[in-house]
């Protein structure tokens, strides 16, 4: 059976230093589309002071490091990406986020491990209007899906304020609405998919071998099933992701064992895979960027795509995604 929804989460600010407006982003989503992909994910990432605070805001003053620019995309360059994306044929997935503004980030699972309940009700408050304007975009633009947050592992207790934030975008958005829970806890304990479309979720797999990947994906389709049966919900993987180093499996061997091992589920409805630099010159690196990669073919085969390149330009790329990979080589 195949996947009605295959798509690729497409990176720009703050992983990279190129904007979803260049011509670069617009080329690289052009390549995602020869994969065969029907849906690509664009994610839209607020930054806050430090784990506690409650006040979240489009970062527009970045730190500039050597992995990219912590900055939001503009509310000009996702309706322009969006509107490519449109013209290709693509369906679009918003997906928004938070982090830490610090050169390099502390994960988004530790933000509000000290508040009180009120500080998450202001921290959610807040979150929610910085999302509103993208909301509105992605309502003139017919965007199919908006995932709310994404690794939220101590505020994705807050159920009340989330169902909250999921009801004020509903009088905004008619398309699907979803959130991006990390498999192996915060699946479990987030108690707000009952105000949502889907239940979405993304694995965290640690597997140095062929045979230990094959056990954790028949555990992640497990917990999947049990979260179908609950919420009654059909299920989306937000987030297929491994670093080109990963410890000994290869991100293609990665991608095939989580689609081959999803795609007998009729209740998982689509898969997101990547990271894809929104850079056409962006190549292999040690990173989880999948462009230029043997992992985009292999994202090519599972999608049924006609493969070929679009043409590139001449430049350098005078950065590298920000990613937390390992430094053991992956066999291909």
């Amino acid at each position: 059976m195949a996947l009605d929804i295959k798509a690729v989460n497409l990176v720009s600010f703050p992983y990279s230093r190129i904007s979803y407006s260049d011509s670069r982003a617009e080329l690289a989503l052009e390549q995602v589309k020869n994969t065969g992909a029907n849906y690509v994910t664009i994610p839209i990432t607020f930054f806050q002071d430090y784990k506690n605070s409650t006040y979240s805001y489009n970062a527009v003053n970045p730190f500039i490091t050597d992995t990219g620019v912590n900055e939001t995309p503009s509310e000009k360059d996702i309706a322009h990406i969006v509107t490519k994306a449109k013209e290709l044929g693509l369906k679009v997935i918003l997906q928004f986020h938070a982090l830490i503004n610090q050169p390099n980030w502390p994960d988004s699972r530790i933000i509000g491990d000290d508040w009180a309940p009120k500080n998450a009700e202001w921290w959610v408050k807040r979150y929610t209007e910085n999302a509103m304007p993208y909301v509105k975009i992605a309502a003139k633009l017919d965007v199919e899906i908006i995932s709310l947050g994404h690794n939220f592992f101590t505020a994705g207790h807050y159920e009340y304020d989330w169902k909250k934030m999921a009801n004020a975008i509903r009088q905004e958005f008619k398309g699907k609405l979803t959130y991006s829970a990390a498999f192996g806890d915060e699946d479990r304990q987030t108690g707000f998919w009952e105000s949502l479309d889907y239940v979405g979720v993304f694995p965290k797999f640690k597997s140095t071998t062929a045979e230990s990947l094959q056990e954790e994906v028949t555990e992640f389709a497990r917990v999947l099933t049990y979260m179908n049966k609950l919420w009654k919900l059909p299920v989306l993987v937000t987030r297929v992701a491994g670093c080109n180093l990963y410890g000994g499996v290869s991100q293609s061997a990665l991608f095939r064992a989580v689609y081959e091992g999803m795609k007998s589920l009729p209740f998982v409805q689509g898969v997101v895979f990547g990271d894809w630099v929104a850079d056409i010159l962006y190549k292999q690196d040690e990173s989880s960027n999948v462009q230029g990669t043997p992992a985009e073919a292999a994202i090519t085969a599972l999608f049924g795509g006609q493969g070929g390149q679009v043409t590139r330009p001449q430049g350098n790329v005078d950065y590298r995604l920000n990613c937390p990979c390992g430094k053991v080589a992956a066999r291909s």
